[in-house]
């Protein structure tokens, strides 16, 4: 689950992303019981905040793939 400022669910969908070597990333907005209007200000908010972020990001390396013997 992530929660926090955009520049901290950045930095965590990024982390994750460069620990898994992952250039795609799938992302899944739960609404749970947030009346609507907040949840689309939340969609908005990453939207704004956080996707260019990660749509900037690119991952160069692929850490698992170098810990595989060769």
């Amino acid at each position: 689950m992530l929660r926090g400022t955009p520049d901290e669910v950045t930095r965590r969908i990024l982390d994750a992303a460069e620990s898994a070597g992952a250039n795609t990333v799938q992302v899944s907005l739960n609404r749970g019981v947030l009346p609507h209007e907040m949840f689309i200000e939340q969609i908005r908010r990453f939207a704004a905040e956080v996707l260019p972020a990660l749509r900037a990001h690119e991952i160069v390396r692929v850490p698992i793939a170098e810990e595989v013997p060769a």
